[in-house]
């Protein structure tokens, strides 16, 4: 570990989506109203001065010049905001964001250059979090772990809005766990985020949960309401049912693997099998 409180860098890379194109399980799609979504965050983001530097990642090749106009004259975010833009959103629409998630982690961590030990907290780019000063404080008064975000009791279920990790353990143990990500099969980006956490637990690292809870703000891209819940009872109804219909997918997840017919490659190279 070796690094002391004061000294642990933080950085924060929020991943975006402008052009969702045909990928599955996503309501809210217009690319004028997610961009506004990014723009209204990383705003806030920039002001937030606990961070070492910002990454924002946008993975559909979208038109952002007017962010860089931005944030060549604010002076929150000249120094320390890094964009960085690519076309990785081609893959099968059917494997779901999650999966194009990783992949531009993926993107901005090998174009980065960052230490392995430098702490790298992911956010969904369109919300904000109200309390991220308190997860920092977090973070930097527990150097002995490496991983932070929240689970389910059982730990097969990790959230990826928001979590934080050495750079190592991305490359590690998530990355190799790319492949599995399946949305429509029911494998989300949540399992894969489980198991690469209990991976790395049972080789020694250490994973901590949130101690406070998380505040967001912003607007589900899954649902098309705000994350703090729907308005009007119609619309907690439509969600509630489509969360079933989710929660469905994970326990059918969980059962192949307890009766073996979700197996995980034996080389992280191989294709992922998922039946």
């Amino acid at each position: 570990m070796g690094m002391t409180q004061a000294a642990r860098l933080i950085v924060l890379l929020l991943t975006a989506t402008v052009d969702t194109g045909q990928v599955v399980f996503i309501k809210r799609r217009d690319p004028k109203r997610r961009f506004k979504d990014y723009e209204k965050a990383l705003k806030k983001w920039c002001r937030v001065p606990v961070f070492h530097s910002i990454i924002f990642c946008e993975n559909s090749a979208f038109d952002i010049s007017s962010l860089r106009k931005w944030a060549a004259s604010a002076p929150e975010a000249r120094t320390r905001l890094r964009f960085v833009s690519f076309r990785g959103n081609d893959f099968p629409p059917h494997l779901g964001k999650g999966y194009g998630d990783i992949d531009t982690l993926k993107h901005a961590i090998s174009l980065a250059g960052l230490d392995g030990e430098t702490i790298l907290m992911k956010v969904t780019g369109r919300y904000y979090v109200r309390n991220v000063n308190a997860l920092c404080d977090q973070i930097r008064a527990h150097p002995e772990c490496e991983v932070f975000g929240n689970m389910d009791s059982a730990r097969r279920w990790a959230d990826f809005i928001i979590f934080a990790a050495k750079v190592s353990f991305y490359e590690k143990y998530l990355f190799p766990l790319h492949s599995h990500i399946n949305d429509s099969a029911g494998v989300y980006s949540e399992h894969v985020l489980a198991d690469a956490i209990q991976a790395g637990m049972a080789a020694g690292i250490r994973w901590m949960p949130w101690t406070c809870p998380l505040r967001l703000s912003g607007v589900s891209g899954t649902f098309n309401e705000p994350y703090s819940g729907p308005r009007y009872p119609i619309a907690r109804a439509r969600i509630a049912l489509a969360r079933v219909r989710m929660w469905a997918l994970a326990r059918t997840y969980r059962l192949r693997r307890l009766l073996g017919l979700y197996r995980r490659p034996k080389n992280p190279a191989d294709p992922a099998r998922v039946r």
